[in-house]
């Protein structure tokens, strides 16, 4: 999701003002980006280091509705240096236009694309991760879902940074944090443009906190920021994982507000490592966490 006062908006003034905002940063020289035509665009932030890599599948923010691939592309393109892997963005198509379960049918069509073409892709199907940031972050959890059920290709790690997992959540955080900034109000903009209607808010995979058994699912980072209305839903997300009996680790981002993962301050930059850091333990790769990220809500 973006961050600002969504409710008072158009779609169309939205998406004006997201696209006027400028990239937060340059990529990383450490990696090389592509752009695939697949069932969507999908574009690949590839290190530049020869052999086959790990995958990591990732879905931007934006509400569902708006387009934020440009804007997150300097944060995607630390992850892909650091983790070391092949992070690949996908572009699924944006509600209204294309509401709930269009977005998700996108991301399971693009997981299929780049596990057909693993071999043509550098890919190593063995190590795939999946992950988003807020809107991304849970078509990523309902993806895990989905895939488990289904079976194939297995993934390695889910990473969910603020994910609204509950459509109609009415916990603490929703109701008294955001600051202004990005509120309850905000967030019932983005659900409402999302479902096409209230009843779909009941599936478990558009509120994936609904799904009665979460038992077999990918081990889980969670990030959450403070003052977000999203942190108790995502926390709870994580919890009930953990009673599951899936591995789940969780990190609440002191002082930050919903949005921050795509910026360039410090605080950005640690949980950026932090998530590089889960990927790379999980692929098999030498990655500490940073220090100042370790103490979270687990």
């Amino acid at each position: 999701m973006s961050t600002g006062r969504l409710h008072v908006l158009t779609v169309e003034e939205a998406r004006t003002d997201q696209a006027a905002q400028v990239p937060p940063g340059p990529i990383d020289p450490r990696v090389v980006v592509r752009d695939l035509a697949g069932p969507v665009p999908i574009r690949v932030f590839l290190p530049r280091a020869s052999g086959m890599h790990p995958l990591c599948l990732w879905f931007p923010g934006g509400g569902w509705v708006l387009d934020t691939i440009d804007v997150s592309a300097a944060s995607l393109s630390r992850l892909a240096a650091e983790a070391p892997c092949t992070v690949a963005v996908v572009r699924y198509r944006l509600a209204p236009e294309h509401r709930f379960p269009v977005p998700l049918e996108d991301c399971l069509a693009a997981l299929g694309w780049l596990a057909s073409r693993a071999d043509l892709l550098g890919v190593d199907l063995s190590r795939i991760a999946v992950g988003g940031t807020s809107a991304g972050g849970n078509l990523a959890a309902a993806l895990a879902l989905a895939n488990r059920d289904a079976g194939t290709p297995r993934l390695r790690l889910q990473i969910l940074v603020y994910p609204p997992l509950l459509y109609g959540a009415d916990t603490e955080s929703m109701r008294g944090e955001g600051r202004g900034f990005f509120d309850r109000s905000d967030v019932s903009w983005c659900w409402s443009h999302y479902l096409r209607s209230p009843a779909d808010g009941a599936d478990p995979l558009a509120s994936p906190l609904r799904a009665a058994d979460l038992s077999g699912l990918p081990p889980a980072l969670v990030v959450t920021a403070e003052h977000d209305p999203l942190r108790d839903e995502a926390e709870l997300y994580a919890d009930r994982l953990r009673r599951a009996g899936v591995h789940a680790e969780g990190v609440r981002v002191t002082g930050a507000t919903h949005g921050f993962f795509s910026s360039t301050d410090e605080t950005a930059i640690a949980a950026q490592r932090l998530v590089a850091a889960a990927l790379g333990r999980t692929f098999g790769s030498a990655s500490p966490m940073p220090q100042s990220m370790e103490a979270g809500f687990a």
